[in-house]
């Protein structure tokens, strides 16, 4: 379940714009299609962070619209909360949002990235991450606006570090 924010749509529907503005040192090919995070606003107990999705992200899918990229977020959370997909990183968001809801039933894990437009192999380096930095950051900041998590939790290790901080 999501709701389309209106600050966040607007900001989605930048990322879609600077999806099919890449420039000439990015090969639009190597590129996932967009992620968006989704969630409730003002439920979120815990951002949880990572670099960028994994793949493609659901590129035969892109239909270059907002509400298709935030149903392909909402359906596979919900697939990781069936078990459906299981790995150490999914295990870490389960546990963070099963803690969280001991206090509050009510509450929720977002799922986040800091990369929102991915790659197909690997995470985003150089002018993979350089091109998209400025937004990176301005939606980080607008998803604590939104979301108003109690926790922000980066899975991320260092990577792009000088945009966490």
């Amino acid at each position: 379940m999501y709701v389309i924010n209106p600050s966040m749509e607007a900001i989605w529907l930048r990322w879609l714009q600077l999806f099919d503005a890449t420039g000439a040192q990015i090969d639009h090919e190597r590129l996932a299609a967009p992620f968006f995070s989704c969630g409730p606003p003002d439920k979120a107990t815990v951002l949880y962070v990572g670099k960028a999705t994994g793949g493609s992200w659901h590129r035969d899918k892109f239909q270059r619209t907002v509400k298709e990229r935030l149903e392909c977020t909402s359906k596979w959370i919900e697939a990781v909360r069936n078990g459906e997909y299981r790995s150490a990183y999914w295990h870490l968001f389960l546990e963070l949002e099963a803690r969280a809801a001991l206090n509050d039933r009510d509450s929720a894990a977002v799922w986040t990235n800091i990369c929102k437009i991915g790659v197909l192999q690997g995470n985003p380096r150089a002018h993979y991450l350089a091109f998209q930095r400025k937004l990176a950051i301005e939606t980080l900041r607008l998803e604590i606006e939104t979301y108003r998590p109690r926790l922000v939790f980066f899975v991320t290790g260092d990577y792009a570090d000088d945009v966490v901080m």
